[in-house]
């Protein structure tokens, strides 16, 4: 076990591409996962606190603890992204039974103990929702922007790179309005705090993610797993749909797992260094993201698809034994 990876908690709000980033991270051979948080987005945090431990449980990990985080953004309301994740958030994906009970913190409360803990800059955050609770551990302990290692973030968007289906372009600058992608709009104040704070940040956007489409062949490979895969493969056949539909492309994008991914094996990716910043707001801009001069955050723009793809599946199978 590489040292430096022994503190990594998972702020999640599953969703299925939330999903297969926790179990192949469970099956990491160099990432430790200590504790998922949870945040109201793809669905209601009751909801994605649920499946987190479902999921936990899939993996036979009732070891990792799971602590329940914000409802919804700093000052707007929620609104999730159940016509694309299902009502559930995993299409209806029968979970087992979890195995335990949601911690006794809040999830800021627990990033800014675990950051406390641990030896400094060895915690690392992989943030695959609205940054609602990073903000919220940061104006309960601004002191952990000292603390905190990388927080690898799965948001924004910067358009360059354009998918081409059948039925239209899958632009890599925006998947819930013109300009803005999901996890960024959702909370766009919460973004804005975290981009300044002066943490080291590393953003996996759609111009990568949009990259690492789950093609039926590759639906395949899942559904080959000894335990879960046909339910697997179906739940993420159910979730690609919405954009097949869309734009008429080979298969839905596969967006979290890009940021465990980035955590486990950097060198699968192609990065910049810039200043990324956010639009807040109620303006039709809201949430558009923007790369600026200046080296204050690493972007990933490219990603080398096929091993990424070996790396989720080699996790799968040691996950799901």
């Amino acid at each position: 076990m590489n040292e430096q990876y022994d503190c990594v908690i998972i702020d999640t709000d599953p969703g299925v591409d939330d999903m297969f980033a926790i179990l192949s991270a469970l099956g990491s051979k160099r990432l430790r996962v200590k504790a998922l948080t949870t945040i109201g987005g793809n669905v209601e945090l009751e909801q994605v606190t649920r499946n987190a431990l479902g999921i936990l449980a899939m993996a036979g990990r009732p070891d990792v603890p799971v602590y329940a985080g914000a409802a919804g953004p700093l000052s707007v309301p929620l609104r999730t992204a159940s016509e694309v994740h299902g009502d559930d958030g995993l299409h209806g994906l029968a979970l087992p039974a979890p195995l335990a009970q949601p911690g006794r913190w809040s999830a800021a409360e627990l990033i800014c103990r675990t950051a406390r803990k641990c030896p400094p800059r060895s915690l690392r955050l992989a943030c695959l929702g609205p940054l609602t609770n990073v903000a919220l551990a940061l104006r309960l302990d601004p002191g952990i922007v000292d603390l905190l290692g990388p927080v690898v973030v799965m948001g924004g968007g910067f358009g360059t790179y354009t998918v081409q289906g059948q039925g239209g372009a899958l632009v890599s600058q925006g998947n819930v309005t013109q300009w803005a992608e999901f996890n960024i709009w959702a909370d766009a104040e919460a973004a804005q705090e975290v981009v300044n704070s002066g943490l080291e940040l590393v953003f996996i956007p759609l111009d990568t993610s949009h990259r690492t489409l789950v093609t039926e062949d590759r639906l395949v490979r899942i559904a080959g797993l000894e335990t879960w895969g046909g339910g697997l493969a179906e739940t993420l056949r159910a979730y690609g749909a919405w954009t097949r539909s869309r734009c008429g492309t080979a298969g839905g994008p596969l967006h979290d797992p890009n940021v465990l991914a980035y955590l486990e094996s950097p060198e699968l990716y192609e990065t910049v260094q810039a200043t990324v910043a956010v639009e807040a707001g109620a303006g039709p801009e809201r949430g558009r993201t923007t790369l600026g001069t200046g080296s204050r955050h690493r972007v990933a723009l490219n990603v080398d698809t096929g091993g990424f793809f070996d790396l989720v599946q080699q996790n799968l199978e040691m996950a799901l034994v």
